[in-house]
Order: structure tokens, then sequence, then C-alpha cells
């Protein structure tokens, strides 16, 4: 009687029969129906087997789904975070390049003031002019005298005058070399610090694109509201932040479950490059003035959608041949297909490319 009671309350506290019996070598009774024969548990475990792998292999997709989007997510951060390193390192080499052209014109800067001392140019031109003037002093015609002693010094005289200005002349020809050769150096200092500012201003272009992405994903992950099984509301935010307005979810739902989830399941996870605009954001990416994308444009209540997608697989001319008969209206681009249900605004079927 003891025995059979502490077996009923082991199996009530969830413990194994088969486990139990072999703890304590006791033989498990088998069980038997009201007729008194031996009942089969296997009968019931077919029939729980197939729903149980149904859920398995649902369970499992999901997580396949969900590794697959943290790997692409991954995959993006680390390639925006490689760009951001070059060019990092390009800013660095233009900066190096920048320091060793100052270096390298502060060197030229001093050669020629050494060039100017060392030649003594404005003590050559007073010395010219003195001697001119000495020369002029000389009187034409006969003199008192020792006439060839004055013959002699002026040709002495007119000698060191020829020298003097043949080193003045070539002293004047170095230096015009070295004043080009200047003004090369801080040319090439000037596009050193231009290229530098461009290299800058695209580093922070690239950080702050870097850091939109990442607000954008936060916002996905923060908002996993579904319109279908997989695509998320947020994904049809505004790029420049703003969100998707509440009265357009219903228009969202319609197209991801005509349009948005048949592409995916034929080509892939599809990526959403545009959803909503506003209109001065549409206006600013040179949009349409009457776009479909602007989703609260005035009259149209928030009825019809537009989206721009690229797929994981396949390119622009297959998305576009897939969305006949689901779009109403089509755009086929070189990068992205437009995909709209227009159809509800109503307005007629259209198709263009772009």
């Amino acid at each position: 009687m003891c025995d059979i009671a502490w077996r009923g309350a082991s199996f009530a506290q969830g413990g194994s029969r088969s486990a139990l019996d072999q703890g304590t070598g006791l033989r498990r009774a088998p069980r038997r129906d009201r007729t008194g024969r031996v009942a089969s548990g296997r009968q019931s475990d077919r029939g729980e087997e197939p729903m149980t792998k149904l859920n398995v292999a649902e369970m499992n997709e999901r997580i396949e789904a969900k590794l697959k989007n943290m790997k692409r997510g991954r995959a993006k951060t680390e390639r925006a975070q490689k760009i951001v390193s070059k060019v990092d390192a390009r800013v660095d080499e233009l900066r190096d390049e920048l320091k060793q052209i100052r270096l390298e014109l502060k060197e030229r800067r001093a050669v020629v003031k050494e060039v100017r001392e060392d030649l003594h140019v404005a003590e050559l031109e007073e010395e010219i002019q003195r001697l001119r003037a000495a020369a002029g002093e000389v009187p034409e015609g006969p003199v008192e005298g020792d006439a060839d002693a004055g013959a002699e010094q002026i040709s002495r005289l007119g000698s060191r005058l020829d020298n003097l200005s043949g080193l003045l002349e070539e002293g004047l020809a170095t230096r015009d070399r070295l004043l080009d050769r200047l003004d090369r150096l801080r040319d090439r200092e000037t596009e050193a610090e231009r290229v530098l500012d461009e290299a800058v201003k695209e580093r922070d272009e690239d950080r702050e694109a870097l850091k939109r992405m990442r607000a954008r994903r936060k916002r996905i992950h923060d908002r996993m509201d579904r319109p279908s099984p997989h695509f998320a509301y947020a994904e049809f935010d505004c790029r420049n932040g703003q969100e998707l307005p509440k009265a357009a979810e219903p228009a969202i739902k319609e197209w991801c479950e005509r349009i948005g989830e048949p592409l995916r399941k034929k080509f892939g996870p599809v990526h959403i490059n545009s959803g909503y605009r506003p209109a001065g954001y549409n206006a600013s990416v040179g949009g349409e003035p009457n776009s479909v994308h602007i989703y609260d444009y005035p009259g149209r209540n928030f009825a019809a959608v537009a989206v721009d997608i690229t797929c994981e697989t396949g390119s622009p001319a297959e998305w576009y041949a897939f969305t006949a008969g689901k779009a109403d209206g089509r755009g086929i681009y070189s990068t992205f297909h437009h995909a709209d249900n227009r159809g509800r605004i109503p307005w007629p079927d259209a198709t263009w490319s772009g």
C-alpha cells in the first residue's frame, strides 16, 4: 500500500517511471484498458508525432529567418565600419602628406634665404651702382698725369663690373627658380588641404549614414508590430527619421499581403529602399509632386502606398515581371523596383521605366 502511494506521488511530480523503476529495482505494472487487456501507448505517440514535427519545423524556419536577418544586419554594419576605417586611414595619409609638403616648403624658404644672404644681392646692387658712378667720373679725352694708369684702372673697374653683373644675374635667376618652386609647393599645399577637407567631409558623411542606419535598426527592433510575418511597420518609415503615420498601416498591411510576401517567397528577403515620404522630403530627393510615396497627400486619406524594393535574389526586371497582376503601379529602374497599390485611391494601373 505504501509502495503504491509512493509511486503515485512520483508520477504527480513529473518523475519518469522508467527512471523510478531502474532506481528501485521494482517492475512496472502494465496499464490495462477497461476490458483488462494491456494498453499500448505507441498508437497515441504516433498520432502526436506529426504535429510535433510540424511545430519544430516552423520554429526552425523562424529561427533561421531571424539568424539571416541578424547576419545581414551585422554584415551591413561591418561594411560601413570598414568604409569609415578606410576613410580614416586616407585622412591620416593626407595629413602626413600635407605635413611633408609644409616641411619641404619651409626648407625651400630657408634655401632661398641662404642664397640671398650668400650672394649678397642687395650689396651687389649697391656695388654695381657705385662702380658705375666711379666709371662715370673718369673724364673723356687727354688728362694730366699718367694716362696709362687711368686707362688700366678703368679697364679693371669695367672687368670687375662685368663679373659682378654676371654674379648678380646668376643670383637673380636662382632666386626666380626658387620662387617658382615655392609657388608650386604652395599650390600643392592648397590642393592637399582641399583633398583633406573633402576626405574629412566624406568621412563625416559616412559616419552620419552609419549613425542613421543604426538608429533605424533600433527603431525597427523597438517597433516589432508587423503587418505580415516577414515585414515590420518600422521598415516603411521615412529615411529622414519620420515615422510611418498610423493611418497608413491598413494600406501597408494590404501591400505586404498582396505584393511583399509573394516577392519574399519567390526571391528571398525583401529590402525596403524607400517607403513613406512626406511632401518636403519627397521634393528634396526629386520625387514626383503627387507621388504615391506621399502617403499623407491631401485628399487620399492614406488609402494607397508606394514602396521601392530590392530582393536578395533576382534582378529588377524579374521583380517587375513578377509583380504584374499584383501591384497597380509598377516602375523598373536599374537597381530597384517600384510597386504600389494605387488602385485603392482609385487610380488606373500604370507601368514605366526610369
